[in-house]
């Protein structure tokens, strides 16, 4: 619950990072793709259940920037992505888009205009998304330590029932993986047109 009225104006970011940095989640570990054991369009790899992934759009959005944010901004990133969820829009937009801007970054291409739910379904008790602030600019500005708070608690379960797979759509493209992806893709397209084919032509000499 955002209760914190302490707080008159936006803090800075260093005001942020006292707050989160004591609390840091740990990273989401980021699994290298194995062409035989990993789809290449499911990012999220549930920890607890193997055999269930996840590949909804804004979720993918998500895991690909996690493996492409610079460093320095992944911190901001995951803050941004749950107050986004909330519609915090005052807090990032006075707070963590400065942050984005002053390293290149544009906040708002992140995620499409209708995206809402960001981040993986979490299991258990915990509730992945509280209520919204969207018209709240009081609140957002009051509460902000909770919000960070909040977001830090969110990333160390995610972190905890999560792992991302680095499909071939997140490598860079001159790496080595990539070329081994695009050799395996290459083939594999010219065995299923071969198969076409010859299921056709057995169609047709039955004729």
């Amino acid at each position: 619950m955002i209760s914190d009225h302490r707080s008159l104006r936006w803090p800075h970011w260093r005001d942020v990072l006292e707050i989160w940095n004591p609390v840091r989640p740990p990273d989401v570990q980021i699994i290298p793709f194995v062409i035989d054991e990993h789809s290449p369009n499911d990012p999220w790899f549930n920890r607890r259940a193997p055999y269930e992934t996840l590949s909804s759009s804004p979720q993918v959005t998500t895991a690909r920037h996690l493996c492409r944010v610079p460093p320095e901004c992944l911190d901001a990133f995951k803050i941004y992505a749950c107050c986004r969820e909330r519609d915090a829009i005052w807090f990032n937009r006075n707070v963590i888009e400065p942050v984005f801007r002053a390293h290149g970054l544009g906040g708002k291409m992140f995620w499409t205009a209708g995206a809402k739910y960001l981040l993986p379904q979490l299991s258990g008790d915990f509730v992945s998304v509280g209520t919204s602030l969207r018209h709240d600019e009081a609140a957002q500005r009051a509460g902000w330590r909770a919000l960070v708070t909040e977001a830090a608690e969110r990333w160390a379960a995610v972190a905890n029932e999560w792992a991302l797979v680095r499909i071939p759509k997140f490598m860079d493209s001159a790496s080595a993986e990539y070329a081994e992806w695009r050799r395996f893709d290459a083939a594999q397209k010219t065995l299923d047109e071969r198969e076409q084919y010859e299921r056709l032509k057995r169609k047709f000499e039955r004729q």
